[in-house]
Parts: structure tokens; sequence; C-alpha cells
């Protein structure tokens, strides 16, 4: 984003880097302080699982986790500074996308279950097609997939795959993957959409029209 204000966003899209590689080396620069935090956690969570309490599989999915989190509000982080002039209005907007989405989400989630948790429930909720919708939309929060998924261990369940009822019948279900696996797909998903608008939003600056004096030095020049 410093780029456009130190007026170098032009010779960097003449240079000869891809798009592809402008966009990497911008990434790699936004997640290199953020992985260098979650591998400096790595010793307290090692020391969690050898004091007990806490499997090796809970560990690997927690940096799993928080890998992918990173990457992903990178990738949204990318993507405004392409798509905004200045870094004051990427920066806001970056950290408003990924507020909203933290906050937003269980705010909508608890407001659906106040207005629609009370019996007699409509029919719709237990549909196949609305749990599906439901879990895709709940499980893009990090923490909620997280959070979810160490239920799922501590209840003695699989940690890569759950059950979801087909309709009311219990004993009627099929498997599906679980909430921290959901949680990575979308987000890598997400990530990888970004990046290719990001890409796509790398060209060079239009010019905007000249004062009446630069266009009389122009033409004097010429």
């Amino acid at each position: 984003q410093g780029e456009r204000e130190r007026q170098s966003y032009d010779l960097l899209i003449a240079s000869l880097l891809s798009p592809w590689q402008i966009v990497w080396g911008k990434l790699a620069a936004a997640l290199s302080f953020a992985l260098l935090l979650i591998l400096a956690i790595v010793p307290m969570m090692s020391l969690a699982f050898l004091f007990g309490g806490v499997s090796l599989t809970e560990v690997l999915i927690a940096l799993a986790g928080l890998v992918t989190t990173a990457f992903f509000y990178a990738s949204i982080g990318v993507f405004w500074s392409a798509a905004l002039r200045t870094t004051l209005g990427a920066n806001s907007l970056a950290l408003g996308s990924v507020i909203l989405m933290l906050l937003g989400i269980p705010f909508i989630a608890l407001m659906f279950t106040l207005i629609f948790g009370r019996e007699p429930s409509p029919e719709w909720i237990n549909s196949i097609v609305f749990k599906f919708g439901a879990g895709a939309f709940l499980y893009v929060h990090p923490f909620i997939a997280l959070q979810m998924t160490e239920i799922q261990i501590s209840s003695g369940e699989s940690a890569f795959y759950t059950r979801v009822p087909l309709g009311l019948d219990a004993a009627n279900s099929i498997l599906v993957p679980s909430p921290w696996i959901v949680y990575i797909l979308l987000a890598l998903l997400c990530s990888a959409v970004l990046v290719l608008l990001t890409m796509r939003m790398l060209r060079p600056t239009p010019e905007g029209p000249r004062r009446p004096r630069e266009r009389k030095q122009r033409a004097d020049a010429e």
C-alpha cells in the first residue's frame, strides 16, 4: 500500500515481477510476524501437552487453525490494500472486516436463536440444507469452529468427522467433516478468491486530467 503514497506503484507494476509474485511478496511480509508469534507459543503448547490434559491432536489442530487464520486475515489486508489508495483506508477496512466477522457471526447466531429457538421450531430448521448452510456460516468463525471441535473431542468423538442427524430422527445421520476441517477449507477458499481479485486489481494507476499549464508545457516540449 505504501507504493501508492510514495508514487512508486507504477514502477512496481512495470517491473519484471508478475502479479502473483507481487501479491505473494505482500502476503509473506504480512505473515512473517504472525508466523513468528505462532512459533513463539509452540513451546508453551508443548508444555501443556507434556503435563497432560491436552492431546497431540488438539495441539496440531490449534496450530493449523492459527496458521490458516493468519493467512486468511493477511489476504483480507492485501485485498483492501490493492483496492484502496491510502494506507489509512486500507487498514481501517481490513480491521473493520475482521471485527465485523468476529463479532457479527456470533451476534447473528444469538439473534437467530432468540427468535427461532422457541418450541415449536419451524420445520425448515431441521432440514439438511439449513443445517449445512448454518454450519458453513458459523464455521467461518475460527473461535466457534475450534471450540466446537474441542467439545467434539472431549465427548469422545473423532477429531476428523462427526455425525449430523437427518431431520428429527437421530438414528438416521450422515458423516460430515469436523468443524476445524470445514473452517480451514472455507478460509482457504475465501483466501484464494481474495488473492485472485487482488491480482486482477494490480494495474497501472490511470493518469488524471492535466492542468492547462501542464498541457501547455507538454505542447511546447513536443
